[in-house]
């Protein structure tokens, strides 16, 4: 008979053989799509609007050591002759160095199609990256569930197969660098709540969270929520030292592309520039049901064509200045700022309804093709959804509020702003790991009941009934026989 820790090696075995088998799945599904739907526009950068201004920070960064946008010839694998390279203000440069630093293992191209074979390295390294967060999930699960390794396997398997990741982690975009750095955050976070003595985890997450809110610019908020959970759910004493460590983490790792931009601008800033005011006017209108395209605005604005034009016009200026990060979007953004604030003050009640409907858009629970290709239906996500709703009133511990607290905080910071249906798959992490829980809790109930109904129906046999239910009939008038 095997002793209890013999016993404890062998199911911490099988666990690392099967969740090695959910990350090689993972990596297979994400990287054969990449072949698979190899995309060919652009020599392969894609469709993307946010591709071409990611590239063009990336290959300036290696070749030039400049952060710019500019879109030259050279940038684009062409002759062409050189132009001024303008400091760019509108994009945080984590995804940028990530795209620079794969580029100099390579040799740059100087024709355009020679860059296909690098953008697709960039996609595979994304894949493997991506398919990577379910080690960092099943990790925060058992962070959260000690007593077995199926809820933590059961995450890991939720995110492998997960199809929105699968799908964003072959494009050129940030998505998929920040959610890895936010799922490593997150780990981070629930082993500080777990272990208050430590500051070397709370030191790694404020530092993680950084590089995810130079990705997305709305994990920047973040920062005060998390810091909030570590003061209140650890004694008074290391709350506060933990949770100043944490902040002081997130601003130090902030500083340098915070300082580099503000002497730009001449004024201080802890984000990206120039997509505020822009975001708020879109989000002051838009819908799931108005939107047409890019750029383009719905009839219920009831604009006069005099004011139809000029807002073309302020458009297409801010695009061009915030396209090539120059710094005079900021007087083109602030339009936009202007013209939400007259909204939300002549039509708040409309205004704050559409925050509400986009909710929906932003959890997929209805589809917007905002892209070339049709992104993956919702019912995966909201089957996420109520599988981490069960998952949090299972665990009832600060990990899993802390969890939970990130998809509601995207929800609420990203209401008045224009979404789209990416901008929730950050929070895929998180409800990953919940739901894993939640569905080793319900197949727990199902297979209680199971033994429960066999349980029942044997004690209600008679002792005849039960030798004959198990076979016992048969093999003793066998022996009778012989």
């Amino acid at each position: 008979m095997n002793s209890p820790a013999e016993a404890s090696d062998g199911k911490k075995s099988r666990a690392s053989i099967a969740l090695a088998l959910i990350f090689l799945v993972g990596c297979w599904l994400r990287i054969s799509a990449v072949y698979s739907h190899l995309d060919t526009f652009r020599a392969g950068l894609g469709r993307f609007g946010d591709s071409l201004v990611y590239h063009c920070l990336g290959y300036h960064l290696a070749v030039d050591h400049v952060y710019s946008s500019t879109r030259n010839g050279p940038s684009l694998g062409m002759i062409g002759p050189p132009e001024e390279l303008i400091p760019s203000v509108t994009r945080a440069p984590t995804y940028p160095l990530f795209l620079a630093i794969v580029y100099k293992l390579h040799q740059i191209p100087t024709q355009t199609e020679q860059w296909t074979p690098i953008w697709t390295h960039v996609r595979v390294i994304q894949c493997v990256m991506d398919a990577a967060v379910c080690l960092l999930v099943f990790l925060m699960t058992r962070r959260l569930n000690r007593t077995s390794y199926k809820p933590a396997l059961l995450a890991a398997t939720l995110y492998s197969l997960n199809p929105y990741t699968t799908y964003f982690a072959r494009a050129i975009l940030a998505e998929p660098l920040a959610t890895f750095c936010l799922a490593a955050s997150l780990y981070c976070l629930l082993r500080q709540l777990q272990d208050e003595s430590s500051v070397i985890p709370g030191l790694l997450a404020g530092a993680g969270l950084a590089l995810a809110s130079m990705a997305r610019p709305e994990n920047h908020v973040l920062a005060a929520i998390f810091a909030l959970q570590l003061g209140l759910r650890l004694p008074r004493k290391h709350g506060l030292r933990q949770a100043g460590l944490f902040l002081l983490s997130f601003f130090l790792s902030l500083a340098p592309w915070a300082l580099r931009t503000s002497l730009i601008l001449g004024k201080f800033t802890l984000t990206p520039v120039g997509q505020q005011g822009y975001s708020l006017y879109h989000g002051s209108y838009e819908t799931p049901w108005n939107w047409i395209d890019w750029d383009v605005y719905p009839d219920s604005l009831q604009l006069r064509p005099d004011q139809l034009a000029n807002l073309n016009l302020t458009t297409t200026n801010w695009l061009d200045a915030f396209h090539s990060g120059r710094p005079e979007v900021v007087a083109h953004d602030q339009i936009f700022m202007d013209m939400a604030m007259d909204r939300y003050k002549t039509t708040p009640v409309e205004c704050v309804k559409t925050w509400f409907a986009r909710v929906p858009l932003l959890w997929r629970l209805v589809s917007v093709k905002f892209y070339y290709e049709p992104e993956p239906p919702g019912y995966y996500m909201w089957t996420l959804v109520v599988l981490a709703a069960i998952g949090t009133l299972t665990a009832r511990g600060p990990g899993a509020t802390l969890l939970a607290s990130h998809p509601v905080s995207i929800t609420l910071i990203l209401l008045p702003l224009h979404v789209e249906p990416r901008f929730s798959i950050l929070a895929i992490p998180a409800l990953s790991s919940l739901a894993g829980l939640g569905l080793a809790r319900l197949i727990r109930r199902r297979t209680e009941k199971i033994e429960e109904t066999w349980a029942l129906n044997s004690a209600s046999l008679t002792p005849a009934e039960r030798c004959e239910e198990s076979g016992w009939v048969a093999e003793i008038d066998t022996q009778a026989e012989r």
